[in-house]
């Protein structure tokens, strides 16, 4: 009898013990991996693009099951600085004393760090995919190291022309406002190559040779047939920084003609309203082109991630 009880309690503990393992098991199995991403900007925490491009990219990640994704964040405040002797590899040299032990999985970034990731990214983080925002009319997409993929991005120049020609027929004169930063300058040239396509039908006038000052003494004074079309004043020609929303809402309350803008953050600053650049949407992409490498994926299958950044909306309120 007592043999019995004693064969019976060992199988009773043995069917407990292989239930706890398996319940152990399925615990194990639910706990989801931990991945850490790295972001990577060039200004400042708050830039206005920068936020809502991380934001776009954990609207994504957050809600997958499979994998816990913990954030790293690095400022660069490169408008402060646009022609410091040697910044980048000062900044490198930080990043590889921070980063030599604790490498991300992943590094999101935009085209304005450029010179730091592809003259120095080879160094830093070797293996790490490096997913970035590119902005096509700054730097041309060439060649493309194995690690990394580009999202190209360009702000629509020719479609807001056409849409303050729509929406203003009598338009005889556009302010282009832009700032003298080396991105700035580079996208002053492509504004420059379109220019000929309008060259009897109406004028630009850029205002990126200005300082701050005389600029806004500029709008203020545009009246009649014209119209203002506000790309960004990241820095002024006198190498002074600033932040390209805080520009807009003054223009916008000194202009006397209507303001139009090519980013959805400008939303809300007075703009009339453009075809903007979301660049909630670009950060999707971004999540989800991680979602892709972590399911298998190689940056090398797809190093240029085309997709829809682009929407047209009005403000009702300056309408």
């Amino acid at each position: 009898m007592i043999n019995k009880l004693c064969r019976t309690i060992r199988v009773l503990v043995i069917i407990l013990g292989l239930m706890l393992s398996s319940s152990f098991s399925v615990a194990l199995a639910t706990i989801p991996t931990e991945k850490n991403v790295l972001f990577l900007h060039a200004y400042t925490p708050d830039y206005p693009i920068d936020r809502l491009y991380d934001q776009g990219v954990k609207s994504i990640l957050d809600k997958n099951s499979l994998y816990k994704f913990s954030y790293s964040y690095e400022y660069f405040d490169l408008a402060r600085r646009p022609n410091e002797k040697n910044y980048f590899g000062n900044m490198a040299k930080y990043s590889k004393f921070k980063y030599i032990k604790h490498q991300p999985d992943f590094i999101i970034t935009s085209t304005a760090l450029y010179p730091l990731v592809f003259n120095y990214g080879g160094e830093l983080f070797p293996s790490v995919p490096v997913i970035m925002q590119w902005y096509e009319e700054t730097v041309p997409l060439q060649v493309i190291p194995s690690n990394y993929m580009a999202i190209p991005t360009s702000v629509e120049i020719n479609d807001n022309i056409q849409l303050i020609l729509q929406t203003r027929p009598l338009t005889k004169t556009i302010y282009m406002v832009i700032g003298d930063s080396k991105d700035e300058q580079n996208r002053v040239k492509r504004i420059l190559e379109g220019e000929k396509k309008y060259r009897n039908q109406v004028e630009f006038v850029l205002l990126n040779k200005q300082p701050y000052a005389q600029m806004l003494e500029s709008v203020k004074n545009v009246e009649g047939h014209s119209a203002i079309l506000f790309f960004s004043w990241i820095s002024d020609i006198d190498g002074k920084a600033f932040i390209p929303a805080n520009v807009l809402k003054t223009i916008c309350s000194e202009a006397k003609v209507p303001v139009y803008g090519v980013a959805s953050t400008f939303l809300g600053s007075g703009i009339v309203g453009g075809y903007l650049n979301s660049f909630e949407l670009i950060g999707q992409t971004a999540g989800n082109t991680v979602l892709g490498l972590l399911a298998g994926k190689k940056p090398s299958d797809n190093p240029v991630i085309r997709s829809t950044y682009t929407t047209l909306k009005f403000d009702w309120r300056a309408l």
